[in-house]
This record gives structure tokens, C-alpha cells and sequence, in this order.
């Protein structure tokens, strides 16, 4: 992974990636938002290593989820992907949506798309299950409406449509805050009544349901999908296991010989791309597990480091106090030695001098009983 030497995000001329991902204040309120125990002495600091290791191992919070479900490595790659799209297209993104984007869960995503030079308008749904993986998509055009709010409220109608035919229990999420205020105050809105009365019939066949806002960063492949259907031309078409399947003309299905009809069911000719999503979703999964492995060999390595130095400095200092106390020794053997010769001199001295008083004393003794005999 490499870094530009500018941060994208905050202008920091000396960029590193702990700096990218968990020093730079929107990271750093990316994760003060997120479910992330940080303890301010601990997480984040200045080292990347440390950081990974408090990630992988010394979160309070650290088994409460599974690892597949663990939103941290989300939340890391939202944050570079953050990075990019300020570096590549200049696009500011909030902390606030990208923690709602990591926490969305069991939620359909609604969008319309109306250009006033084209005949049609476009619907695009995305269901996102309670693992975070795509369960169901769809699109469809028709023509078009009188204005963008007419289509987001019909893109919200036809996905609640299609998710009745699954479940009656649902969460759909809109970036239109007008189609929010529409369903709360809908006598406040008498232009779209007809909608609204439809709405209120779909709406009581759920058993539970739900709509909020999302940011609109985050229905970016609910709008995919609208724009995408507003350049196609689709045809009604009744099916027993599915109502409202649609499918349109296509070069694939000219080459279908045994087929007697010349159309491409539009769901087909999305599951190329869902199936593209679920692999990039699987090969991010899989690049999360070989970077924790490869981080798990770094700190392993780094830790036998770390107890080489330790060892090899133990044993330095050991040497040196080693030595200090031979030197020591030494030196008070030597002046014990010193002292020793001294008190020898003295003594040897003394014995003399006490010979000499003795030779004296002896001779005097001599002459004193020489001179008696005598």
C-alpha cells in the first residue's frame, strides 16, 4: 500500500498511512463514530503497527463480533476509499455516512432517475441483507413522469412491490428527504395523492415497515441501477413466481436459437454484475485475511526483534557491571595489599627496634655482673 507525500483529506505535507487511515481528523472522527472501543491511551497512536495489533487482538470489544462480521476492516477501506475518490474526483465524504454505510443491514435501497431529455425515467432497488450482502436487485423504466420527486416516490412503490412478494416485514431507505416528509405529512403534498393512496394500500399489506433517510453516497448502487434502466427499453411481462420481471431485446437473445422468444430477462442480464460484486466482495475478504496474516508475521517477526535487542542489551549491561565489580575487587585487593606491605614495614621495624633495646639491655647486664665477679 503506498501513499501520496500530501494528505488528500487535510493537506498534512508529510502523508504516511497511519496517517491516511488513523490520525487524519476524518478517519480519526470515522472511528470515534464507529462501534470501536478507543481508549485514548491505546488506539490510535503514532505507529501502524500499533494500531493493528490493538485492532487485531487488544479490543475490549474483540469478541463480540464474528470475524466475518468485525466492522473494523470495513471501516479501513472505507476510509482509504475516502481518500481516493478526494484525490481522483474531489468528493468530500462525511464520517457520519460512511459509518452508515458500514452498518447498513436488512435494508432495500430505493432511487429514481429523471432527465428531462429522455423519453423514460428509470427504478432501481437494491436488498441488502442482515450480513451485509446483496439478496435481490432490480430496475425497470417507464415512461417519463412529470417531475424526479414523481419518480422517486414510483421507484419507492414498485420496490415495495417487488419486496411483498418475499417478505412483509421490511426497511427501505431513500436519499429524497421530500418522499420522507410526503409519507409523514401527506396532506401536505395533495399533488400526489395518487401516489400516496397507493402507498398507504402496499403500506398496509406489511406487517412491519420502516423508511429512512440514507445519504445519497450510500444508494450509489440504487441509482446504478435507475440510471441505467432509464436507457433501456423494457416490456411488461407476468410470470408465476414473479409478477413484475421485466426483460428487454437483445443481440444474446437473437443467438438463442432453441429459444421461441427474442428477449433477455432483465435480472438475467444483471446477475453478471451481482455475481462481479460478490467476488470483489470475496476478494476483499480474502486480501483482509492475508494482510492480518502477513501483520501477524510482521509482529511475530518484530517481537523476536524486540527480544534480541532486549537480551542482547541485558547482556551488555550485564558485561558492564561485570566489569565495574572485577575492577572493584581489584582495586581493593590492591590497596588491601597496599596496606598489608605497610603494616609489615611497621612491624618489621618495630621487631627490630625492640632487638636492638633487648642487645642493649643484655649487654648491659654483661657489664653489670662482670664487674661484681670481678
Amino acid at each position: 500500500m503506498r501513499c501520496d507525500n500530501i494528505c488528500s483529506r487535510c493537506g498534512v505535507p508529510e502523508k504516511t498511512i497511519n496517517h491516511a487511515i488513523f490520525e487524519c481528523p476524518p478517519a480519526l472522527q470515522t472511528w470515534a463514530l464507529a462501534t470501536t472501543a478507543m481508549p485514548p491511551s491505546l488506539f490510535p497512536s503514532p505507529g501502524i503497527y500499533t494500531n493493528m495489533d490493538y485492532l487485531f487482538w487488544r479490543r475490549s470489544d474483540n469478541g463480540d463480533e464474528e470475524e466475518d462480521k468485525d466492522p473494523f476492516p470495513w471501516i479501513i477501506w472505507f476510509i482509504w476509499k475516502a481518500q481516493n475518490e478526494k484525490l481522483f474526483q474531489g468528493i468530500s465524504r462525511d464520517p457520519l455516512g460512511t459509518n452508515q454505510a458500514i452498518s447498513l443491514r436488512d435494508i432495500c435501497l430505493v432511487d429514481g432517475s429523471w432527465h428531462q431529455d429522455n423519453t423514460y425515467s428509470g427504478c432501481g432497488w437494491i436488498w441488502i441483507t442482515s450480513e451485509g450482502t446483496q439478496r435481490m436487485l432490480g430496475l425497470h423504466n417507464q415512461p417519463r413522469r412529470l417531475s424526479p420527486l414523481h419518480m422517486e416516490v414510483e421507484a419507492l412503490l414498485w420496490a415495495m412491490q417487488c419486496v411483498l412478494q418475499h417478505t412483509t416485514s421490511q426497511s427501505f431507505g431513500t436519499d429524497c428527504q421530500d418522499v420522507i416528509k410526503m409519507i409523514e405529512k401527506p396532506h401536505e403534498w395533495p399533488k400526489y395523492s395518487t401516489e400516496l393512496l397507493e402507498f398507504k394500500r402496499l403500506r398496509s399489506s406489511f406487517s412491519s415497515f420502516s423508511i429512512a433517510y440514507v445519504p445519497r453516497a450510500l444508494v450509489s448502487k440504487a441509482d446504478h441501477l435507475a440510471k441505467l434502466a432509464r436507457n433501456l427499453v423494457t416490456y411488461a411481462a407476468q410470470t408465476k413466481d414473479n409478477p413484475f420481471r421485466r426483460f428487454y431485446r437483445c443481440e444474446v437473445a437473437l443467438q438463442r436459437k432453441m429459444e421461441e422468444h427474442l428477449f433477455k430477462w432483465i435480472d438475467e442480464a444483471l446477475l453478471d454484475e451481482t455475481r462481479m460484486v460478490e467476488r470483489k466482495h470475496l476478494s476483499l475478504v480474502e486480501e483482509v485475511k492475508e494482510f492480518r496474516g502477513k501483520m501477524v508475521e510482521k509482529l511475530e517477526l518484530e517481537e523476536r526483534m524486540i527480544l534480541k535487542m532486549v537480551e542482547e542489551r541485558m547482556k551488555e549491561e550485564l558485561e558492564e557491571v561485570k566489569a565495574k565489580v572485577e575492577a572493584k575487587i581489584k582495586e581493593e585487593m590492591m590497596m588491601a595489599a597496599e596496606t598489608l606491605q605497610k603494616m609489615a614495614r611497621e612491624m618489621a621495624k618495630t621487631s627490630m627496634q625492640k632487638v636492638g633495646i633487648t642487645l642493649l639491655v643484655v649487654g648491659a647486664i654483661g657489664r653489670i655482673c662482670g664487674k661484681l665477679m670481678g
